[in-house]
Parts: C-alpha cells; structure tokens; sequence
C-alpha cells in the first residue's frame, strides 16, 4: 500500500533495506481490498473488544455478497476482487475513539465486472467510531460502489480531509431484502491518502430518506407517542407489568397562534417541550403533551378581509398547515387532545367562566379612555403604539376616544396579589417580584381637595382631588395639570378651538412629552390657603393646564405641580409657563445643585410657616392632619393597578355572552349562543 502515500513519504519508507528483511514474504495487492481493524485497547479499552465483533461482521456482510475472506496472515495469497482480506492493526487516529476502520482499494481494482477502474482506486480511508450495524453500509457504498460516506460524520483532522458533498440520490440502492443501515452521527471518516484524482461523490436525497421515516412512524404510532392521527394518548398503557399505575407527568407548551407558518422560535420552544416528554416517557411516564391552537385575533380577520373569506376559513387552513410542519420536525404531541380556542367547544368553557365573573361582579361594562386605530377599527394597548402616537399595526394615527368597554376587576384582590409574592422570594428572581410589585404600585399618601373655578355660566366651583406621597412639598405647588379626558377639559374644548386642536394633536406626542395647554377661564385656590391664610408664599389663584403626561385613570386625573422639587413638573413649567424662579421649599444638602429641583426629602424651609424646621414626613403629617380638621384633605391608600380593560377584538374573538337590549340592559346568555 506504498503507493497511496505521497511520494516523499514513499521514498523514506522504501530507502530502509531494514523493511526488506523484516517482511521477507510481503505480496503486493492489486485488486483485493483490504480492511484494517483498529485491535488496540485503547484508553478505555472499546477497541479491544469492537476489533473481534467488527472482523466476524464485515466477514458476514462480504461473503454474503460472494466476497471471500481470509485474515492477513494466511498463506497462498489470492489477489482476486472476489477475495478481501481483514487485518486488525494498532492505533488507527490514536486513542480517542473506538472502531477504527481503513478501507483500502488497491490500484487495480476495477468497479464491478467492467473494465473500469474503481472510483477509489488508490484510496485507503478512514472510518472512525464504526459499530457492527454500520458494516453493510461500508461494504455495500464503499467498496462495491465507490463511494466515501463522508455525509454523515465528523472530521477529526480538517487539515488532512478534503471537503466533503452529499451522495447522489439513489446511493442507497441494494440488492439486499432490508435497508441499509445509517451511520449516525457517530461516524465519520478521513482520507488516509490517494494517488489518483477522487470520483465526484453522489447526492445523498434527505427529504426522501425523511418521508419514509415519516411514514414508518406514524404507521407505527412512533411507539405510542401519540403521533398519529387521532391515536389515543394511552397508548403505551397506564399500568406497569405489576399492576401499578405509572407516574404521570404533564408537558403543556405555549400554543402557537396559526399564522400558517413555523419559524426558529417555534422550533426551539417545541423541541425542549418534546425532548422532556420523550425523556419521562423512557423513564416510564405516562407523558400527556398535548398541542393546541391560539387561534383568535385581529390578525387573522385583517388577512382574511384582504382576501374576502371568512376567518374561520384562513384560521383553520393555517393550523393544518402548521400541523404538518409539526409532524415533519417529528414531534411527539398527543394530538388526540388537540384544541383550537376559536372552536365553540372550547370558547363555551370560556363564556362559563366570563358568566361566572359577570354573577360576581367582577366582569362589568365602563367607559374609558383608549387607543383607537381607526383604519383596524379596534382598541390597541399602549405597548402597541409607538413614541410618535401611530399603530405598530396599521401606521395610523391612533385617536384617544372614550368608549364603553368591559374589564375583569383584578383591582378587587390587589391585596392578595401583593402578599402571595412573598411565597414566591425563594425561587424567583427578586428583580421579577420587584416589577411586580412596582406593577401593582401599592403606595401610601394623602388626598388634598383643590377648589376650582369654572368663569361663566355663574361660575361653577368644584373641588379637584389630588394624590400626592408628598404632601410636604405643598408649599411649593406652582399649577395644577388635568388629564387630556377630565370633564372639565372636555367641556372646555367646546368653546376653545385651540384647545380642541391640542387635542387632537396629543395623541402624536412622545411619552415624554412636556407640551400643555394652559385653560384661560379656569382656576383654582391653593389649598394651604385654608389653613395658612397669611402666608405671603402662598399664592392665592394657581393656573390649571392640560398635560398628556396625567393619567385619566391615576387618583381623579389631576396631579398638582411642584416644579422644585420634582423633574417632570420642573421641564413642564419651565417649557409652559416660563417663570422668572421656581420656588423651593425644602432645604437643599449640602453640595445640592440649585439649578435642579430638590426631590429628595429634607427640612422644610422658612417659607412654610409653622411648619419650618420640621422634617419632611413629619411635616407632611401635620399638613395633612390640619387640612383633614378643615375637610381640605386625608391619608389615603394608592394603588397604580387597574382593572383589566378586554374589549380588545373585534369579530373574530371570543364572543362575550352578554345581549345588550334596545333598553341597554344587560342581559346574560345562560347556554352557548354565539358560534
């Protein structure tokens, strides 16, 4: 086998005449091929004992194709084609793995009964990590058709190993009653060396390979995994060979909403879902891993609008799309448990319980300021509006209405909310119970009642309720800020085009926006006045303005504006009112920037009368006690948790099991009515 190395190597081999005298009864092959079987021990001693099994199968496979064999030490060598010959030799790749093989195809071998030499002719590869069941296919590919099965493995030196291509389609073709066996992954070869220019691998055809397994398995059920049509999910039975029951174990994943076609998040998060219940199954589980449908939503009715048919139609032509895209990356769901919410026989156990909520009272119809889309027609959340007040979805600009909807009132267990995540400190992260509670926005404060005064129409008075964890700061408020829906905004705009233009204008404003509209025939009295009519710093009329950044549904939609001592109302007032100095009222610490509002706590100023000296909480105590003893204000509970608003589809939805009567009564539906 000199021949196959290169020349160099050769000549360094062939200049010992110590060769010579050391192999004196050496034969030349020309047209047998030669299988070497690694028969060291190795490491941990595998090849030693694959060596044995490994010769006694390729024995086997080549005599069954009328190959004869002899081992390398026989005497009266016959250099045949129909004769092979097997050797075991020592430290083929090292140490490593296990089942190392060469092949070897001597010069003069020819392909089959032609005159045309064999496509490895020359060649000596290497298979390494070969097992018995990868032997036929050595045999069959390798030595009677020429073929280096590089396709299926791995390279163990990329330096020594030309690039490999994939066997042509059909490559597999035999002429034995069973399949060829695969190498898996496990395998992989190296050219050992050649003299002559290698033949162009064929093609190996994956999807045709893909389609049989396919077949096969859900023929079989895939040994009861529930991969067939409608299979039962029991199928591997429920009791062990004792009579005992088998541990059960549940593998529920997200359920895909049917867009009709799977992506790489799909493939990542079923694979982990179905290498779990694989996993117990093997263990002895009684595995359910059932797969289902989100299958309402906007999406699907916009596409189905697009294409003039109805959404039920598009919902379900894409879930058996996506079904089969399932079944070809070889999932194990249960799919006799298969569900799809927009069936009725699913959405009605949601109406059951949206009846049950309602007997409760805690599902009920308000009105509520929204974001409403005007070309899908349909109410989007916040997150679903972008900084320039335009629909993720559509691109429209998205319009702030007041429309009747319904909520769940979660508000009526915030308490419980709140306390059970404290069950929850040992195993979550405590930046997740810290969002949550920050979600819920459990905070203590006052109510402080500001008198407003509408001119005109007799001048109308009304008192403003105001939340505020700082009732210290009072002393500094400079205006008061309404929501863009307040009553009183609204009523204002009917007279005031200018501010019926901001309106409209406010929806487009980034979240951050510090834009205002100050209201000319209103006004409102400080508060303090009531309890420190002296004071030469309190003023006794503040402006009122319209902001976008007050939350309609925060407190009563009016927030009070200190521009010394918080960031947004010091930006606000500064951009909307332009004054020639903000006032301060709590001490700054040493090293404070006076440039900037003071928004820590501290001792309060000479400004504030009686009350100068004192701390911040203790200030804020007694302000509050002596504006309660005057009905002017309260301690008080804030919570920044809302009700959950759920008017969010449009048609294709899961129908609410309310009739509203010319009347407006409500009326709940006691059976399914809407399908």
């Amino acid at each position: 086998m000199a021949e196959s190395l290169p020349e160099s190597r050769q000549h360094d081999l062939l200049r010992k005449p110590e060769l010579a005298s050391k192999f004196p009864d050496a034969v030349e092959l020309h047209h047998s091929p030669v299988i070497l079987i690694c028969g060291h021990g190795g490491r941990d001693m595998r090849c030693g004992v694959m060596a044995p099994v490994l010769e006694k199968q390729f024995q086997e496979v080549l005599e069954a194709r009328g190959i004869f064999t002899s081992p390398g030490t026989d005497e009266g060598v016959v250099d045949s084609p129909d004769r092979a010959y097997i050797g075991l030799i020592s430290h083929i790749g090292g140490h490593k793995y296990a089942g190392n093989v060469i092949v070897y195809i001597p010069n003069g071998m020819k392909y089959g009964d032609s005159t045309v030499p064999h496509p490895l002719a020359g060649k000596g590869i290497w298979y390494g990590r070969i097992e018995p069941r990868h032997v036929e296919g050595i045999v069959e590919e390798t030595i009677l058709n020429g073929r280096v099965m590089g396709i299926f493995g791995r390279v163990q030196s990329r330096e020594s190993v030309p690039s490999r291509t994939p066997l042509a389609p059909g490559a597999w073709k035999t002429n034995l009653s069973r399949p060829l066996p695969f190498l898996g992954s496990s395998c992989y070869h190296r050219h050992l060396a050649s003299t002559t220019t290698p033949a162009k691998p064929g093609r190996l055809d994956l999807r045709a390979l893909d389609k049989k397994w396919q077949a096969k398995w859900q023929a079989d059920g895939a040994g009861g995994v529930g991969l067939t049509e409608g299979g039962s999910s029991h199928t591997q039975g429920t009791r062990e060979p004792d009579g005992s029951e088998k541990p059960k174990f549940y593998v529920l994943s997200m359920f895909p909403y049917p867009s009709g076609t799977l992506h790489m998040g799909h493939l990542r998060v079923y694979t982990i879902s179905d290498l779990l219940a694989r996993f117990y199954r093997m263990r002895g589980h009684e595995v359910l891993h059932p797969m289902g449908w989100d299958a309402f939503g906007l999406p699907a009715e916009n596409a189905a609008i697009e294409r003039g048919i109805d959404p039920a139609k598009w919902t379900m032509d894409n879930i058996a799309k996506m079904k089969e895209q399932l079944r070809k990356i070889s999932t194990s769901f249960n799919w006799d448990r298969e569900i799809a919410t927009c069936n009725p026989e699913f959405y009605e156990h949601t109406q059951r319980l949206f009846l049950r909520l309602y007997e409760k009272d805690l599902a009920y119809q308000a009105e509520a300021m929204v974001n409403y889309d005007p070309i899908d027609k349909t109410v989007l959340a916040n997150e679903q509006v972008d900084a320039n007040g335009f629909s993720w979805r559509s691109g429209a600009r998205v319009e702030k209405l007041k429309l009747r909807q319904w909520f769940f009132r979660i508000t009526a267990f915030k308490e419980t909310l709140l306390k059970d995540l404290d069950s929850l400190a040992d195993g979550w992260p405590e930046r997740v119970l810290s969002m949550q509670r920050n979600w819920l926005g459990k905070s203590y404060g006052a109510k402080i009642k500001f008198p407003l005064v509408v001119e005109g129409n007799g001048g109308q008075h009304v008192d403003i309720e105001v939340f505020t964890t700082r009732p210290d700061t009072l002393y500094g408020v400079e205006y008061l800020a309404l929501a863009l829906d307040h009553p009183i905004v609204l009523e204002a705009a009917k007279k005031d085009e200018g501010l019926q233009k901001f309106l409209q204008e406010a929806a487009s404003f980034p979240p951050d926006s510090k834009a205002g509209y100050k209201l000319s025939n209103v006004s409102v009295t400080h508060p303090l006045r009531a309890i420190d009519p002296e004071s030469p710093h309190i003023a006794p009329s503040l402006p009122v303005f319209v902001a976008p950044y007050v939350l309609s549904d925060y407190g009563e939609g009016a927030v009070m504006g200190v521009p010394g001592h918080d960031s947004r109302d010091f930006l606000f007032f500064k951009e909307n009112a332009n004054p020639s100095s903000i006032s301060l009222v709590i001490e700054a610490e040493s090293g404070s920037d006076s440039a900037k509002p003071i928004t820590q706590e501290g001792v309060l100023n000479s400004r504030c009368g009686k009350y100068h000296g004192l701390h911040s909480r203790e200030a804020g105590k007694q302000i509050v006690n002596d504006l309660k003893a005057t009905g002017g204000g309260d301690f008080v509970e804030q919570w920044r948790l809302r009700d959950w608003l759920i008017s969010r589809q449009r048609y294709w939805g899961a129908p609410i099991p309310i009739i509203t009567a010319e009347t407006a009564v409500l009326s709940p539906c006691q059976k399914r009515t809407f399908q």
